[in-house]
C-alpha cells in the first residue's frame, strides 16, 4: 500500500532521477542476490508519492505511470514471462497456504490427542473408582457376615445396613462388576435371608440405572423399581412378586419364568421383552406397552388390563384371556386375530379394584380411576400405584 512521506523542510524534494537511481540500486542488488527482496521493492514504491514542501504530489499521474513502468523494467520483471512471474508469486503463496494448513492441521491433531488423552484418563479414573467401590463393598459385607448377617431379620439394623450398601453398590458399578457382586451375593446366601425373603426384600431402587444387569434368580419381591432402567436386563426366574415397576423400562428384558404376580407395571415399557411362562396373575398392567413382546404361556389370571398395549404382541392366545379367572379387560388394545371384546370388563373393574387396592376408599373413586385417563388418575389422589414401599410405610 502506498503512503505519503513528508520530506525534511531543509532538503530538496526528490526527483524522478532519485527514484530511478533507487530502482537501479534494487536492480544491482537483484543481480547479486538472484532475486529482489520484498523490502527493496517496498522502498522503491514508497518513493512514488513523495511530496514537496507545499504537500503537493511531486509527480503527475502520467509521470507516476512512467515511473512504475521504468521500475518494472529496471527491477527485471520486464524481462520475465508470465510463467516466470507466476513462479515468483504463486509458488511462495502456495507454500504459505500449505504452511498455514499444516499448522492448522497440526493444531487440530494436538487438540484431538489432548481430548483423547483426557477421555482415556477419565475412563481409567472411573474404572479405578468402580473397582474401589466393589472392593470396599466386599470388605464391608464380609465384616457384616462375621457379625451375624445371615441370622438377621428384615427390620434389624444389620439387615438394613447390608441392604443399603448392596443397593448403592449395584447402582454404582458397571455391568462386569455388577456380575461379580451378584456372584458374591448368591454364594454368600444373601438371596435367602429371613426365611427366603432375601436381602433385597422391599429394597428401594426407584429410577436405578440397571440396564444389562443380570439379576436372574434373585429375590426381588416387593422391591420398588419404579422408573428404573432395566433395558436388556436378565431377570429370568426372578421373584418380582408384588414389585413396583411402574413407568420402568423393561425393553428387551428377559423375564422368562419370572414371578410378577401382584406386581404393578402401570405405564411400564416391555417392548420386545421375553415373558415366556412368566406369572402375571393379579398384576396391574394398565397402560403398559408390550409391543412385540413374547407372551407365550404367560399367566394372566385376574390381571388388571386397563388400556394395555397388546396389539402386536407375539404368541398370545385367546385362551389366555378366556380361561378360568381371566384378566379384567377394559379399553385394552388386542391383536386383530383375537376376537375378544376389549371393553368386556369395564363394568366390573371398579369393584375389583376397590377390593384389591386399599388406596381406593369408595366405589366412586374406583369408577373415577377406570373411567378417567391414566395420567389423570396418576395425578389425582386416587393413584393406585400400589406395592410401593413408601405407600405401605405410610399406611403403617
Amino acid at each position: 500500500m502506498l503512503e505519503n512521506k513528508t520530506p525534511d523542510p531543509n532538503s530538496q524534494p526528490l526527483k524522478i532521477e532519485d527514484i530511478l537511481a533507487k530502482a537501479e540500486e534494487i536492480r544491482n542488488a537483484r543481480d547479486r542476490q538472484s532475486s529482489v527482496t520484498n523490502s527493496d521493492l517496498g522502498e522503491a514504491f514508497k518513493l512514488f508519492t513523495v511530496v514537496d514542501e507545499e504537500s503537493k504530489l511531486l509527480t503527475t499521474k502520467r509521470e507516476s505511470f512512467k515511473i512504475a513502468k521504468l521500475i518494472w523494467k529496471v527491477t527485471g520483471f520486464g524481462e520475465k514471462t508470465l510463467w516466470d512471474v507466476i513462479q515468483i508469486v504463486a509458488v511462495p503463496s502456495a507454500l504459505a497456504v500449505a504452511g498455514f494448513w499444516f499448522q492448522d492441521f497440526t493444531k487440530k491433531q494436538d487438540v484431538k490427542l489432548a481430548e483423547s488423552k483426557t477421555k482415556q484418563e477419565l475412563q481409567v479414573a472411573d474404572s479405578k473408582a468402580k473397582q474401589e467401590t466393589l472392593t470396599k463393598y466386599l470388605d464391608q459385607m464380609s465384616d457384616l457376615l462375621e457379625k451375624g448377617l445371615l441370622k438377621s431379620k428384615q427390620d434389624s439394623p444389620i439387615f438394613i445396613i447390608a441392604q443399603s450398601k448392596t443397593v448403592t453398590a449395584l447402582q454404582s458399578l458397571d455391568t462386569e462388576r455388577q456380575r461379580l457382586l451378584i456372584q458374591f451375593f448368591k454364594s454368600a446366601n444373601l438371596n435367602t435371608l429371613d426365611g427366603g425373603k432375601g436381602l433385597l426384600f422391599k429394597a428401594r431402587m426407584s429410577e436405578a440405572q440397571l440396564q444389562n444387569i443380570d439379576l436372574s434368580g434373585i429375590n426381588l419381591n416387593e422391591v420398588n423399581m419404579s422408573g428404573a432402567n432395566l433395558k436388556e436386563a436378565n431377570l429370568e426366574g426372578s421373584n418380582l412378586k408384588g414389585a413396583n415397576l411402574t413407568s420402568s423400562n423393561l425393553s428387551q428384558a428377559n423375564l422368562n419364568k419370572s414371578d410378577l404376580s401382584k406386581a404393578d407395571l402401570t405405564g411400564a415399557i416391555l417392548k420386545e421383552a421375553f415373558l415366556e411362562d412368566a406369572n402375571l396373575s393379579e398384576a396391574n398392567i394398565s397402560e403398559t406397552f408390550f409391543s412385540k413382546a413374547n407372551l407365550k404361556n404367560v399367566n394372566l389370571s385376574n390381571t388388571v388390563m386397563k388400556g394395555t398395549g397388546f396389539s402386536d404382541v407375539e404368541h398370545l392366545e385367546k385362551k389366555q384371556l378366556e380361561k378360568s379367572s381371566p384378566p379384567f379387560i377394559c379399553g385394552s388394545f388386542l391383536p386383530e386375530t383375537i376376537k375378544v371384546n376389549r371393553f368386556r370388563d369395564c363394568n366390573i373393574m371398579p369393584q375389583v379394584l376397590l377390593k384389591r387396592y386399599p388406596q381406593l376408599k369408595t366405589l366412586a373413586e374406583a369408577k373415577f380411576y377406570v373411567e378417567s385417563d391414566i395420567n389423570s388418575a396418576q395425578d389425582s389422589k386416587y393413584n393406585i400405584n400400589t406395592n410401593n414401599a413408601e405407600s405401605k410405610d405410610e399406611q403403617k
